[in-house]
């Protein structure tokens, strides 16, 4: 699974989290869109975690790309607070799922688990 979060406090949070899950291969994590696709394309992830507002290429962009270039990635796109505009923006992109960077850390892990 690969983190992109500009946030290095976010994703030291996330990483825990997940390593936590076990038996989780973990990548990153990427601190811009453009790393976050470098590191995609080097390690083909299950999974990417990615910051809404990352720098860069934003979220949006990198989600579209992810995409493009695997169609069974799963894809879940974390922001502080996102309006619905951008929920949507982001589900047209080809995120599969939008959590809170501060609420949905137990639904992340299980999403991970469910891989």
């Amino acid at each position: 699974m690969l983190i992109a979060d500009e946030s290095a406090e976010v994703a030291a949070r996330l990483s825990d989290a997940v390593r936590d899950a076990g038996e989780i291969h973990l990548i990153g994590p990427a601190n811009d869109g453009l790393e976050a696709l470098q590191l995609f394309d080097r390690h083909r992830p299950d999974a990417v975690v990615l910051d809404l507002e990352i720098p860069g290429t934003n979220g949006l962009e990198v989600t579209r790309t992810i995409r493009d270039r695997d169609g069974g990635c799963l894809i879940v796109i974390v922001s502080f607070g996102a309006n619905r505009d951008f929920i949507d923006e982001a589900r047209a992109a080809g995120a599969d799922h939008l959590l809170s960077k501060i609420d949905d850390i137990e639904t992340l892990v299980e999403l991970i688990r469910s891989l």
